[in-house]
């Protein structure tokens, strides 16, 4: 499924570069500001689109209507369909639409890039005549049969893999071809309204030293439908991905879309020997006003061409039902939803918009259980211009029940998940010279809930983050949450490393200030591998949206546990304080351990209303975490 490849922004100042890695950056050269990171990328158009924690892009705007493919080299491409023509032609630049170029290079804005070729080598520079090749003409009828108002596709080499982007004029495009064989990938698009139509069909296609003729025939298109149990579920948008693959290359025409627009796929013969067709991921949702909330993420593959009948027909006992608590935390607010179906096929450039939901509320939500499908949920906050949001790998599902709880709290410092795709976490990689790469890359969840699989992805930290080794500052960043550190080859020791991090979020009153100090014993690896680090979970009773009975004793629960992946460590002490004046003075509270697990009672002085905590722990090989998070929790 995903692979670490892309390039993205976790965290503020934290980009993941082409090959993986994780490096820091204070601003880029064509910046304004100096010292401002970028973690989200305005496209030339103004549109924007931001990073996820699991090295994901995702629209700022959900609503926006945007083409999306991905490179050869893994990077991702986003356009709005408005310029579409205009960049697949070469008449606009489409390396300012590449975002992952813009992130690797360290810009913010597109519009203030002044030397595109600071971002690479130009590509979708429109078709070149060559006089070795072959003319192949592609001929595009829209569904009415008449000429498509806008049109173009894209080739790729079934033996080389070698692959480029064409536009067509007046609904012709003419391509020239060396001979071979191709899969060809053709679309079309045409306004209705204030909406937007799309059409797409994919063909082999056996080129000779004769000239021929491909024909795009749109009134034969039929539109990509869904059947759910529920009569009154309704669209509310649709992402689709059309493609053509070659063994490992793919060639990609995504196109994200609102409930009004209408995605058609021409029927086509099958594919021979590799797999072509589309990738879509539809929402439909139940009435706003419902009693009883209930959204649809039907994930539909299509991998032997465009079938004669695109509807999707699936009952709700065979999806994964699931019941979604979305917690408040002192705040009523909503939240973006977006989701991204991982799968063998092709990994979709993009997040597909998601239903909104109000918080706190509780709605069921169904996904497509299967195996080759592996959900990936994000949930974006609409009035926090931060950036913050949660992040949940549901993984593959199976038909049935299940739970998953939002914006869970008590909050504290946590580990990250190394079983969440394309999650860099804490780590260190192996020495190579020659790419750059720091050997020591470390993102922890500095503001974690107690839901398992729930990742808080808290964007733009203020405050300082350091790696050290004997005193030594070996890597450090103006942000409290990442960092990352190069090494000599066969560096080893004993390193420390310490976050301190704050945040005025407009949707928690929790989770102000958090702060970390690890130390901890590393070599040098061969592959990518987990630090050896542990944390102390906490977790307290009575916590309802954020909130606890100040009058109520309170029992809580203190879990040492290891980084997943890493050696499993036992605890050799553990302490944990609690402050009511926001981390101003702490007091000591007596805990019940037994091996790696304690308790202990929580009685709060009267006239309080937040619980700030401290905990600390060694384990049996002396090496140590301390954190501390500011209003874990509130009391009312």
């Amino acid at each position: 499924m995903r692979k670490r490849h892309v390039a993205a922004l976790v965290g503020a100042a934290v980009l993941i570069s082409a090959g993986g890695g994780l490096a820091l950056a204070d601003s880029a050269s064509d910046e304004p500001t100096p010292g401002k990171i970028a973690d989200t990328v305005t496209l030339p158009t103004g549109e924007q689109v931001r990073s996820t924690p699991d090295g994901g892009l995702a629209l700022v705007d959900p609503s926006d209507e945007v083409f999306s493919t991905r490179l050869s080299n893994g990077d991702r491409v986003v356009i709005p369909v408005a310029k579409l023509p205009e960049v697949r032609s070469g008449r606009a630049d489409a390396r300012l639409y590449d975002v992952d170029a813009l992130l690797r290079n360290g810009y913010s804005d597109a519009r203030k890039v002044s030397e595109p070729s600071r971002l690479g080598e130009r590509f979708m520079t429109g078709e070149t005549r060559r006089a070795d090749a072959t003319t192949v003409t592609v001929n595009f009828t829209w569904l009415d049969g008449k000429q498509p108002p806008e049109a173009g596709g894209g080739w790729i080499n079934l033996d080389t893999g070698e692959s480029n982007f064409f536009q067509a004029d007046k609904g012709t495009a003419a391509i020239d071809l060396k001979p071979g064989n191709y899969g060809i990938l053709a679309d079309m698009r045409a306004a209705r309204g204030k909406e937007q139509d799309f059409a797409s069909y994919v063909t082999d296609l056996k080129v000779t030293d004769k000239a021929t003729t491909v024909a795009v025939d749109g009134t034969k298109a039929k539109k990509l439908a869904y059947q759910v149990d529920a009569k009154d579920a309704k669209p509310v948008s649709l992402d689709v991905n059309y493609f053509q693959k070659a063994g490992d290359s793919a060639l990609v025409s995504g196109f994200t879309a609102d409930a009004g627009s209408g995605a058609y796929a021409i029927p086509s013969d099958k594919p021979r020997g590799h797999e072509a067709g589309y990738l879509a991921d539809a929402e439909l949702s139940g009435p706003s006003d419902a009693s009883k909330p209930y959204t649809y993420s039907l994930f539909d593959m299509r991998t032997n061409g465009n079938p004669a009948d695109p509807t999707l027909r699936v009952h709700d006992d065979q999806l994964s039902r699931r019941t979604a608590r979305y917690d408040g935390q002192g705040v009523k607010t909503t939240l973006d939803r977006q989701n991204l179906p991982d799968n063998p096929v092709i990994t979709p450039p993009i997040y597909s918009p998601g239903v909104p939901v109000t918080v706190p509320s509780t709605r069921t939500e169904y996904y497509t259980a299967s195996a080759d499908v592996d959900w990936n949920l994000l949930a974006d906050f609409q009035d926090d211009s931060r950036g913050d949001g949660a992040f949940r790998h549901l993984g593959a599902l199976k038909p049935g029940g299940g739970k998953d709880t939002w914006l869970s709290a008590p909050v504290s410092v946590g580990l990250p998940d190394s079983r969440v795709p394309s999650w860099i976490g804490m780590e260190r990689v192996p020495y190579d010279a020659a790419s750059g790469k720091p050997e020591l890359q470390i993102l922890p969840a500095m503001f974690a809930g107690v839901a398992d699989g729930e990742v808080d992805a808290a964007m733009g930290l203020t405050g300082t983050s350091k790696v050290s080794k004997d005193g030594k500052v070996l890597g450090s960043t103006k942000t409290g949450g990442a960092v990352s550190a190069d090494l000599p080859k066969g560096d080893s020791g004993r390193y420390t490393v310490t976050f301190d991090g704050s945040r005025d979020a407009t949707w928690t009153k929790l989770g102000t200030r958090s702060t970390a100090t690890w130390t901890f014993d590393s070599a040098e690896v061969s592959k990518a591998t987990p630090l050896d680090v542990s944390a102390v979970r906490f977790n307290a009773s009575g916590v309802t949206d954020g909130y606890a009975k100040a009058g109520k004793t309170q029992d809580v629960s203190l879990d040492f546990v290891t980084q997943h992946g890493a050696a499993d460590r036992t605890c050799a002490s553990m302490a944990f304080q609690v402050s009511y004046d926001d981390g101003k003075t702490w007091k000591k509270v007596s805990i019940d351990r037994h091996g790696d697990h304690a308790t202990a009672k929580l009685k709060h002085p009267s006239g309080t209303t937040f619980v700030s905590i401290k905990l600390s722990a060694k384990d049996d090989r002396g090496q140590t975490v301390e954190t501390s998070t500011v209003r874990s929790y509130g009391l009312n």
